[in-house]
C-alpha cells in the first residue's frame, strides 16, 4: 500500500476502522510521502472501532502518526502484535511490539489467548509453525485430514455410516449417562463437528444410556452434552458429574451458562472427573460471566476449561474463565485457558473469590481490562478474605491508561491468603 506526499489513512489491511476487525493479519509494506499521516502496518486509524487477535509484519514508512500496527487509535485494540524488526517501527498506537523470533513462536500467541488449530480435535484456529508467522486455519491444507460430520442426535448406525463415509479409519462406541439426552441417540464425538481431523484419529462416539442420575452426592446427575450443561440451571443445589468432554463450538452465550446473573447462584457440587469443556464463548455487557456466573457455597472440582473467550463490555465486572464470582465455595483441581476481557474484577479462572477456596488450579490465558479497569489477575482478579493455595498463572495481564490493582496471579488480595503459588 503506497501513496503520495499528502496521503492519509493507510493500513496494510484497513485504512480507517470504525467497526470490528478480529483474527486478521497483514504482511505487506505501507508507505507514504513526507507529509503523509496516519499509517499503520494493519490499520491507519482505528476510530471508535475494535481490533483483536491481529498482527502486522510489513514495513511502515512516511510522515507523521506512524505505527507498526496502527497509526492512530481512538478505539480498542486487544491481543494484537507487530514485528518491530521487519516493520522498522518501535512504536504503534495500540498493540505490542515483538521481535521476529517472538512473532514466530506459537507460545507468544497461546499465552495471549489466541486459539490455535488442532487437527487431533478439529479445533479451528490459527496455524503456527515454529519459525513462521501465524496463518489462518483455512490457509493451511493439512494432509491426511477429513471433515468431521455433525452426528448429534443420530443413531449409532447412522453415525458410523456418516463417519466412515468421510474416510475415517477407527470408530468406537462409548455409552454414557445423560441428564437430558434420549436413550440410544448420539450425544457427541471426541472431535469438533465441521473441523479438520486426521483420518488416523481414533474416534469415540458417545451414546446416551437414558440414565439421568438422582442429583445426590451418591448418585449425581450426569452431564454429557451442551443441553445437559444448560439444564443444571433447573436445580442449582444438586450434585453433578461430567461423563465426557463437551465442545461448545458454534454457540455464543450472552450470559453465564450456569447460574447467570439474573437469579440463584450455584450452591451444588460439580465434578468434572478430569474432563474438559472447550470453546465456551460469551459476549455480553453483563456481570458475572464465565461457565458459572456465581458460585455460593458450592463446589467445582476436577474440571478443565479450554479455549474460553469471555468478552464483556468496558463496564462488565466479575468475569473469569471458570466463574465470575466464588462466594464461600471451593474450586479445586481446575484450570482455564483462553482469554477474558471486560471492565473490572477479571481473572483467568475466577473474577472474584470472596471467602472462598481455590486450590491446585491454574490459568494460562490472557486477561485484559479497559481504560478505567481495576482488580485484574492472571488467576483471580480480587481475592477478598479468600484462600488461594498451590496455584499458578502464566498468561498476560493488561489494563488501560488509569487501571489499578493488576497482578500476574491476583489483582488485589484483601485480607486473604495466597500460599505456594506463582506467576
Amino acid at each position: 500500500v503506497s501513496g503520495g506526499d499528502d496521503s492519509w489513512y493507510f493500513g496494510g489491511l484497513c485504512g480507517v476502522n470504525k467497526g470490528t476487525i478480529t483474527n486478521c493479519y497483514a504482511t505487506g509494506s505501507v508507505s507514504g510521502g513526507d507529509d503523509s499521516d496516519y499509517l499503520g502496518g494493519l490499520c491507519g486509524r482505528n476510530y471508535e472501532g475494535t481490533i483483536s487477535n491481529c498482527y502486522a509484519s510489513g514495513s511502515v514508512s512516511g510522515g507523521d502518526d506512524l505505527g507498526g500496527l496502527c497509526g492512530y487509535n481512538r478505539g480498542k485494540i486487544t491481543n494484537c502484535f507487530w514485528d518491530t524488526e521487519s516493520s522498522g517501527m518501535d512504536t504503534s498506537s495500540g498493540g505490542t511490539g515483538l521481535t521476529t523470533a517472538q512473532m514466530q513462536n506459537p507460545e507468544t500467541f497461546e499465552n495471549a489467548g489466541w486459539i490455535l488449530a488442532n487437527y487431533n480435535t478439529g479445533q479451528r484456529g490459527w496455524y503456527i509453525e515454529q519459525g513462521s508467522y501465524p496463518i489462518l486455519y483455512w490457509q493451511n491444507n493439512e494432509p491426511n485430514t477429513g471433515i468431521m460430520p455433525d452426528i448429534y442426535g443420530m443413531s449409532l448406525e447412522e453415525a458410523e455410516a456418516a463417519i466412515e463415509n468421510e474416510g475415517f479409519e477407527s470408530v468406537n462406541a462409548v455409552y454414557v449417562n445423560s441428564l437430558t439426552e434420549p436413550e440410544g441417540e448420539v450425544i457427541s464425538v471426541n472431535a469438533i463437528a465441521g473441523g479438520k481431523v486426521y483420518f488416523s484419529k481414533p474416534l469415540k462416539i458417545y451414546i446416551s444410556t437414558g440414565i439421568t442420575g438422582g442429583g445426590t452426592a451418591e448418585i449425581p446427575y450426569y452431564i454429557s452434552s451442551k443441553a445437559d450443561l444448560e439444564a443444571v440451571n433447573s436445580d442449582l443445589d444438586a450434585s453433578y458429574i461430567l461423563e465426557c468432554n463437551i465442545y461448545l463450538s458454534g454457540t455464543t452465550y450472552e450470559s453465564a451458562v450456569i447460574a447467570p446473573n439474573n437469579g440463584t447462584p450455584f450452591s451444588g457440587s460439580f465434578d468434572g472427573a478430569g474432563y474438559k469443556i472447550s470453546n465456551l464463548t460469551i459476549d455480553s455487557s453483563g456481570y458475572y460471566l464465565g461457565l458459572f456466573g456465581e458460585i455460593d457455597d458450592g463446589e467445582v472440582q476436577n474440571l478443565g476449561i479450554e479455549n474460553a473467550q469471555i468478552t464483556g463490555g468496558d463496564y462488565a465486572d466479575y468475569l473469569g474463565g471458570l466463574c465470575g464470582g466464588n462466594t464461600g465455595g471451593t474450586i479445586e483441581n481446575c484450570y482455564a485457558t483462553g482469554s477474558v476481557s471486560g471492565g473490572s474484577r477479571l481473572g483467568g479462572l475466577c473474577g472474584r473469590n470472596f471467602r472462598g477456596t481455590i486450590e491446585n488450579c491454574y490459568a494460562t490465558g490472557s486477561v485484559l481490562g479497559g481504560d478505567d479497569s481495576w482488580e485484574l489477575g492472571g488467576l483471580c482478579g480480587f481475592n477478598w478474605e479468600g484462600t488461594i493455595t498451590n496455584c499458578y498463572a502464566t498468561g498476560s495481564v493488561s489494563g488501560g491508561g488509569i487501571s489499578r490493582f493488576l497482578g500476574g496471579l491476583c489483582g488485589r488480595n484483601r485480607e486473604g491468603t495466597i500460599r505456594n503459588s506463582y506467576a
